[in-house]
């Protein structure tokens, strides 16, 4: 938080009116919630709240779909299992072998046709935009998903996992928008061609990502 803030001069004296809070600031992907040692308490709230009485807006990072089911790793780190995944084991996409299919760094996913993910996902961005005060999302590392073979949830075919993915982008857009009109959305596919799944529900595209990726 402090490390952020001690930004703001700087922003300030380069005429920069917009500041992302960028990968790693949350507990697990998928539950979503501050890291306890970095934004103890309301600091993310007073953090927005500080940036914003200087004039500056703030989006926020995150990966939709995305959850941590307690297999793999990222960044040193060794992934948990999601609140989300435990309270709803049955979300999931599984693969043919009725294993978590595995989605960008080697997370789980939520199936975007689960009528109830998708209400998960309002309910996120609900709270990021409106609750906490951002000003928008950077979502990133955005691909594709997995098919899905979760036989409970009787999908005519497996390609619904994939082909509901721009719904719930579509929600998290609309939600953004519907809670503040000057908002941004951006979606970042690092370095690949963009999804059309995903691509009418952005107002920032990403035009490089020249290194990493």
């Amino acid at each position: 938080s402090k490390q952020m803030l001690d930004t703001i001069p700087k922003l300030k004296d380069l005429g920069i009116h917009w500041a992302t809070l960028d990968d790693r600031w949350y507990n697990n992907y998928g539950d979503w919630l501050p890291r306890r040692d970095t934004f103890p308490g309301d600091s993310m709230q007073a953090m927005v709240k500080q940036f914003h009485d200087q004039g500056i807006k703030v989006q926020i990072w995150w990966l939709p779909l995305a959850v941590e089911d307690g297999h793999y790793g990222d960044g040193g780190r060794k992934f948990v299992v999601s609140d989300v995944v435990k309270e709803h084991p049955d979300w999931l996409i599984l693969d043919r072998s009725g294993k978590p299919a595995r989605m960008t760094r080697n997370l789980a996913a939520l199936c975007a046709a689960v009528p109830e993910v998708q209400a998960y996902y309002k309910q996120l961005t609900e709270k990021f935009i409106r609750d906490w005060g951002f000003d928008g999302s950077k979502l990133d590392n955005i691909y594709s998903v997995p098919a899905c073979y979760n036989p409970k949830h009787h999908h005519k075919s497996p390609q619904e996992s994939v082909n509901a993915m721009g719904e719930v982008y579509k929600i998290i857009f609309e939600t953004t928008r519907a809670i503040k009109p000057e908002s941004v959305t951006q979606a970042c596919p690092c370095g690949t061609t963009p999804s059309l799944a995903w691509l009418p529900f952005i107002d920032q595209a990403v035009t490089a990502d020249p290194v990493g990726g």
